[in-house]
C-alpha cells in the first residue's frame, strides 16, 4: 500500500488548489420542474423543463425544495421562503402563494442550519438552528409540529418539551409526522402514528417529540408518507419501520413494523445517507453507490411497475461515483464527485431535468444543461428540483476526490496518529521494527503516513469541515508532531513533518483560551531563554504568534469582544491559570484582560531583551560596521512585533470609539 499510495499521492497544495471544490461568494442555482405556485420565482407559472440559472437564489447556502415551495437558508442563517402559502407552510404568517423570496422571523432570533419541509399532505416544515434548538411550522393535523396540539402555525415556533435543552442534528418532515435525532444519538418522533410510523410498538399519534426507546446511537433519519428510516452514527447500520406495503420497509415482505428493525440487507456496508419517499427508499453507500427498494420509477431498474422487497443496487450508476441522493414525492436526484446530476423517476412535470415532461423516466439520466457547472448540492421537492453550486457544510466528500484518502472523521485521524506513535519508537535503532526488512522501509512508510496525515488535513480544510474534525486528536497529534521535530529523524520525515504543521496548523491548535495559556509558558522570561528552546517549541511559538493576527481574537483577548464560535470563545470554560508576575506587580481585572496584559508585558519584555542584544553587538562590532563586513547572529522571533502592533491598534481603537461616544 505504502509504494502504491507513493505513486499516486498529491501534494496538499494541489488539494486546495485543485479538483476540490472551494466555497465561493456567489452561488449558482438551476431550477427546473413545476413552478405552478411561484416556487422556482420564476414569474411566469409554466412548467421548466431543464435547469435554469436563477437569480433570485444567488446568496444560497442550502435550500429545500417542499411541496409547491421552496425554503433558501444562507450563509448568516436567515431564511426565505416562496411557492405554495397554504396552511402557513412559508411561515411568512398567512397563507397566501409568495411570488419571490421573502424571509422569515425567528423568535427568539436564531441562526438556522437545516430546514426540512413536507413532500405531501398539507405541508409543514422543521428547521434546526446552529444551536440544536427546532422550530416547526405550517398544518399542525395529527400533531406533527410538535406543540401539544393540532393547531395550524404560520409563524415558525420553538419546539419546546423532551427537546428542550436537547442539540439536535438532524430533522426530517414527512408527510403526516416528523422526526429529529439528538446529538446523543436519540430518536424523537411526532403526528401521525398509524401504520407504527413513529417506532413506538403503537399506531397512537403523538402531538409532542417522544423518545423512540428501542434504538440509539442514531445520527440520522428521514420520513416518507407512512415510513421511517434511520441510519446509525457510524453509518453501519439501518433501521425502517412504518407501512411496509410495496415492500418499502426493505425487510422482504410488506408487513407493517411497529418498531425500529434492521434493514439485514444493508448490513456490512457502510451507510452514509437514507432517503425515506412516498412509495420508495434509498440509501447511498461509502463508496458511492446507490440502492433502492419499494416500487415504481423510483427503483432505476427500467420498469415503472417493478417492486423490490429488499434493497437493490441501482445499476445504471454503478460505475459512477455518487456522493448525494434526494427523493421528493416520487422522483430522485443523484450527485456524483464529478458535479454531475442524474435524475429519475416521475417526470409528468419536467422535475427530472430531460427538457421534457414525458415519462417516467425509468433508469437514472443524467440532467441536461448542467454541462461544466461544479453542481455541490440537490434537492428534490414534490415536484420540482434545484441543483447549486455552494459547496456544503455537512457533507465530508472531497476525500472521494483522492486516492487513499478516506472517510474525513475524528477515527480516521486516530487511526494515522497510532500508526505515527507506535513506529517513531526506535526510528534511530539500528534494527527497524516488525513488519519493515529495513531501516529505509521503515522510514518511507513513516514519511507515508505524515503525508496521509498532510492531505486529509487539507481536504478538510477544503471542504469547510475543519473545526470540528479532529475532535479529541487535535492535541495528541499536535504534541506528536512537535515532539518528531525534536527528534533526531532524517531529513526527509522531519520535512514531512513540517509540511504537515504548515498544512494544518489552523486545526491542531488549541482553542484561544488554551492557545494563550501555551503561548505565556512558550514565551521566553529571560534574556538567555530564548537560546534554550528547542527547534519544535520555536517553531510552535512561531505558528501561535502567526495565528494570533486575526483581530477578532486580538479583540477577544482584550475583553472588547469574543468569537460567537463555542471553542475559540473566551466566554466558558474556567479561568486562566497564568502564575502572578512579579516584575510588575499584581494585576486586577477580569481574568482574560489579566492575560492579555501579561502577554503585552512578556512581548515587550522580550523585544527589550532583543534591542539591547543589539545594542550590543552594535557596540562590540563598531569598527567592523564601519567598515561594512559585520553581520548579526541575533534574529529576532518572527511575528513579536506584529502581534504587539495588533493589540495596541486595538487599544487605540477601544480608546477611540470611547472618546467619540463621550
Amino acid at each position: 500500500m505504502a509504494s502504491d499510495y507513493s505513486r499516486t499521492c498529491v501534494s496538499p497544495d494541489s488539494i486546495q488548489t485543485g479538483e476540490a471544490p472551494v466555497v465561493s461568494e456567489t452561488c449558482e442555482v438551476y431550477v427546473w420542474g413545476s413552478n405552478s405556485s411561484h416556487q422556482l420565482v420564476e414569474g411566469t407559472q409554466e412548467k421548466i423543463l431543464q435547469p435554469k440559472l436563477a437569480a433570485s437564489f444567488a446568496d444560497a447556502q442550502t435550500i429545500e425544495a417542499g411541496q409547491y415551495c421552496t425554503f433558501v437558508i444562507s450563509s448568516d442563517g436567515s431564511v426565505r421562503a416562496c411557492g405554495k402559502g397554504s396552511y402557513g407552510r412559508l411561515g411568512l404568517g398567512d397563507s397566501n402563494n409568495q411570488s419571490t423570496l421573502k424571509k422569515l422571523t425567528f423568535e427568539p432570533h436564531r441562526a438556522i442550519k437545516k430546514v426540512s419541509s413536507s413532500k405531501g399532505s398539507d405541508g409543514h416544515t422543521l428547521a434546526f438552528t446552529t444551536e440544536g434548538e427546532v422550530f416547526s411550522w405550517g398544518d399542525g393535523d395529527y400533531g406533527k409540529l410538535g406543540h401539544g396540539n393540532s393547531s395550524t402555525q404560520k409563524y415558525p415556533k420553538l419546539i419546546q418539551g423532551p427537546l428542550q435543552g436537547k442539540v439536535v442534528v438532524c430533522v426530517s418532515a414527512g408527510y403526516r409526522h416528523s422526526a429529529a435525532v439528538s446529538e446523543d444519538g436519540e430518536l424523537y418522533t411526532w403526528g401521525e402514528g398509524d401504520f407504527g410510523r413513529l417506532g413506538h410498538g403503537d399506531s397512537n399519534s403523538r402531538n409532542i417529540p417522544t423518545l423512540v426507546k428501542d434504538i440509539s446511537n442514531v445520527g440520522e433519519v428521514s420520513c416518507g408518507s407512512s415510513h421511517t428510516i434511520a441510519l446509525s452514527k457510524d453509518g453501519r447500520t439501518v433501521w425502517s419501520f412504518g407501512g411496509g406495503d410495496n415492500g418499502k420497509l426493505g425487510h422482504g415482505d410488506t408487513n407493517r413494523v411497529y418498531k425500529p428493525k434492521v434493514v439485514e440487507a444493508l448490513q456490512g456496508m457502510f451507510i452514509r445517507k437514507v432517503c425515506a419517499g412516498s412509495q420508495s427508499s434509498l440509501a447511498l453507500t461509502s463508496t458511492g453507490q446507490v440502492y433502492a427498494w419499494g416500487c415504481g420509477a423510483c427503483l432505476g431498474c427500467g420498469s415503472s411497475e417493478a417492486t423490490a422487497l429488499r434493497p437493490k443496487l441501482i445499476e445504471e450508476l454503478a460505475t459512477t461515483r455518487v456522493v448525494d441522493i434526494s427523493i421528493g414525492d416520487s422522483h430522485c436526484l443523484a450527485l456524483s464527485h464529478d458535479n454531475e446530476v442524474y435524475a429519475w423517476g416521475n417526470n409528468s412535470m419536467g422535475q427530472c431535468g430531460q427538457g421534457n415532461s414525458t415519462g417516467p423516466i425509468t433508469k437514472p439520466k443524467k440532467v441536461v444543461g448542467l454541462d461544466g457547472v461544479a453542481i455541490q448540492q440537490i434537492s428534490a421537492g414534490t415536484s420540482h428540483s434545484l441543483a447549486w453550486t455552494a459547496l456544503p457544510r455537512d457533507r465530508q466528500v472531497v476525500a472521494w476526490h483522492r486516492p487513499y484518502c478516506v472517510d474525513l472523521e475524528e477515527s480516521t485521524f486516530s487511526h494515522l496518529r497510532s500508526f505515527l506513535e507506535r513506529y517513531c519508537d526506535g526510528i534511530n535503532s539500528e534494527v527497524p521494527p516488525l513488519p519493515f526488512p529495513s531501516s529505509r522501509e521503515h522510514h518511507n512508510f513513516l514519511k507515508l503516513c505524515l503525508r496521509l496525515l498532510s492531505n486529509h488535513l487539507a481536504l478538510a480544510l477544503a471542504g469547510g469541515v475543519a473545526t470540528s474534525i479532529l475532535g479529541r486528536q487535535a492535541r495528541p497529534l499536535r504534541n506528536l508532531l512537535f515532539r518528531l521535530m525534536d527528534s533526531s529523524v532524517p531529513d526527509e520525515i522531519q520535512e514531512a513533518v513540517i509540511e504537515t504543521l504548515s498544512v494544518g496548523a489552523t486545526m491542531l491548535l488549541p482553542p484561544l483560551r488554551e492557545r494563550m495559556e501555551l503561548l505565556h509558558s512558550l514565551l521566553p522570561q529571560g534574556p538567555d531563554r530564548w537560546e534554550s528552546l528547542s527547534k519544535g517549541q520555536r517553531m510552535q511559538l512561531d505558528i501561535i504568534l502567526t495565528s494570533l493576527q486575526d483581530h477578532t481574537h486580538v479583540a477577544s483577548l482584550l475583553g472588547y469582544s469574543c468569537p460567537a464560535d463555542g471553542p475559540e470563545g473566551l466566554s466558558s470554560g474556567p479561568a486562566f491559570t497564568v502564575p502572578p508576575d512579579p516584575a510588575y506587580g499584581a494585576t486586577t481585572g477580569h481574568p482574560d484582560t489579566h492575560l492579555a496584559e501579561i502577554l503585552m508585558k512578556t512581548l515587550l519584555r522580550n523585544l527589550g531583551f532583543y534591542t539591547d542584544q543589539a545594542f550590543g553587538e552594535l557596540e562590540k562590532n563598531s569598527d567592523k560596521l564601519q567598515q561594512g563586513t559585520s553581520s548579526s547572529d541575533s534574529s529576532q522571533p518572527a511575528h513579536l512585533h506584529q502581534l504587539l502592533c495588533s493589540l495596541q491598534k486595538q487599544l487605540l481603537a477601544y480608546c477611540h470609539i470611547n472618546s467619540v461616544t463621550e
